[in-house]
């Protein structure tokens, strides 16, 4: 039966591991000096060699002809240990031996000497399984072993491990693998099984793995069965195909149309990348990481290489990112992402014949419905009895409890010196406080008007009040809270969120980032 990619090239000795240079020279002096300690803790992402390094440790300790601290790969137990068929090497896998059982059974066969091996080995994989039952169960037996036995246990969620286990094992924090690192890997793997494979193929790779060395393999393995023959040559195209990615040019092209706000072309390009059968959920996935690599590229640069608009970068950005989330429970699978190329369009395609902007449509209707308001209070002057008015006269000059300190007048009066206040402390908080609209002033809350959820969520976010309330208290001296409504009608009513020209484009990417 064939063997795994993952298992065919998993190191045999310390030397072969990739990375975690400081684990292998702890481990390999304490081989060494003869200083292994009895339990060991390895945590890390999956695919980063926690088990890989536990079993590298079991080969050690027991083989018997070691070179330098490290297995020489050749003797009878090196060999056994590899086919795992060694006695003495038991692995137990947490997640479906987690009851205190399971524990009970390991603690009376943990006195039996090993059958073979000087020392006999435990791997408990995914510890933090255990029930809190079981980790009792196991603490004595962790702290004061047998001298033949050693603990290894390996977690992808040491947080979910018990501090009074933590204190009883030297623990080892793996990482994912660095790019480098990762593509070297593939290279070798591609060398040994005779094929060839480019720089952005393995680029790819890495980055659909996320640096695990396992996940990359897995996905190197799926590749190498596309087609089995020599001189074969793995380009990024397969590897786009083989995975059922979106080609990168075209999700490049997409973008672009984006930044144009053609929404013609757009809903056309999008129905074309549909047809083929690739998932809408994919494109935007795809088409989110090409902005983020503009916007990353935008900064490296010094803005001196792109002349796209930043800010329409961060803009296409929040409306993606609202579309995705949407995605899933969209009853109409591309609808999300409609609304968005809408959303986006240029003004010119959004002016629709005969139609007027809100704020034009607010400040005809306002004076209209005061002075309503008025004629009709007049009229029911009129025709009330004094006793009646006086009544309500009395009404009129209880004070409001709420609002007797500040009114709504009182903040629309100093609100641009509030916006001017918070881009000192913030400038991304200061672009949307700039695009926001006053609403009202209900009670000790003051409502602001936004065009996305993006904008509330940020506005709203622990640091955004805890900013512009204390402006608000430094300016009408008095307490206020802060919540949004969004409206998106008010994203029509202008083609650009206002933002303040002197804010440099390397201050809002720098933010961002620091925000993220």
């Amino acid at each position: 039966m064939p063997t795994a990619i993952y298992q065919k090239y998993r190191p045999q000795t310390f030397n072969e591991v990739v990375g975690h240079e400081y684990i292998k020279k702890i481990l390999l002096n304490a081989l060494k000096n003869d200083r292994l300690g009895h339990a060991y803790l390895f945590a890390g992402p999956r695919g980063t060699g926690k088990t890989s390094i536990a079993r590298l440790i079991s080969k050690a300790v027991n083989c018997k002809h070691p070179k330098n601290g490290d297995a020489c790969g050749k003797c009878e137990v090196c060999k056994s240990i590899e086919s795992l068929s060694f006695m003495d090497l038991i692995e137990i896998d947490a997640a479906s031996n987690r009851g205190i059982d399971e524990i009970r059974n390991l603690k009376e066969k943990v006195n039996f000497a090993p059958a073979e091996a000087k020392k006999k080995v435990y791997i408990i994989d995914e510890v933090h399984m255990l029930t809190k039952e079981a980790f009792n169960a196991l603490l004595k037996t962790l702290e004061e072993p047998p001298e033949f036995v050693m603990f290894i246990l390996a977690t992808t969620e040491p947080h979910k491990i018990p501090a009074t286990i933590l204190s009883r094992v030297q623990r080892f924090d793996l990482k994912l693998g660095t790019k480098e690192e990762v593509i070297n890997k593939l290279t070798q793997i591609a060398k040994s099984e005779g094929v060839e494979i480019e720089e952005d193929a393995c680029a790819k790779i890495y980055e659909l793995g996320g640096g695990s060395f396992r996940d990359s393999e897995s996905i190197m393995e799926k590749l190498l069965s596309v087609e089995v023959k020599k001189d074969r040559k793995i380009t990024l195209q397969e590897v786009e195909n083989t995975i059922g990615l979106i080609d990168s040019k075209l999700v490049s092209r997409f973008v672009d149309l984006l930044v144009q706000g053609d929404t013609e072309s757009l809903l056309a390009e999008m129905d074309r990348i549909i047809s083929e059968g690739l998932a809408v959920d994919q494109l935007v996935d795809q088409s989110i990481e090409e902005i983020r690599r503009r916007i990353r590229s935008f900064y490296a640069n010094k803005l001196g290489k792109s002349g796209e608009d930043l800010r329409r970068l961060i803009k296409i950005a929040a409306e993606l990112s609202e579309a995705n989330y949407k995605l899933k429970d969209a009853k109409i699978q591309t609808l999300p992402i409609e609304i968005a190329i809408f959303n986006l369009a240029k003004p010119q395609e959004k002016a629709l014949e005969g139609t007027v902007k809100p704020s034009v449509v607010k400040h005809v209707i306002e004076p209209e419905v005061k002075k309503e308001k008025e004629e009709r209070v007049s009229s029911k002057e009129e025709t009330e009895s004094p006793k009646e008015v006086k009544k309500e006269d009395e009404q009129e000059s209880v004070p409001d409890k709420v609002n007797t300190i500040v009114k709504f007048e009182d903040v629309k009066k100093a609100w641009p010196e509030i916006i001017s206040k918070s881009k000192g402390q913030n400038h991304h908080l200061f672009a949307f406080l700039s695009s926001a609209l006053l609403k009202k002033l209900d009670g000790d809350t003051l409502v602001l008007e936004v065009g996305y959820k993006f904008h509330k969520q940020k506005i709203e976010s622990v640091t955004g009040r805890k900013i512009i309330c204390g402006i608000l208290k430094d300016q009408l001296k008095t307490k206020l809270n802060v919540s949004c409504v969004v409206n998106p009608e008010l994203i029509k009513s202008t083609d650009e969120d206002v933002v303040d020209k002197d804010l440099s484009n390397e201050d809002i990417v720098e933010e961002i980032f620091q925000e993220e």
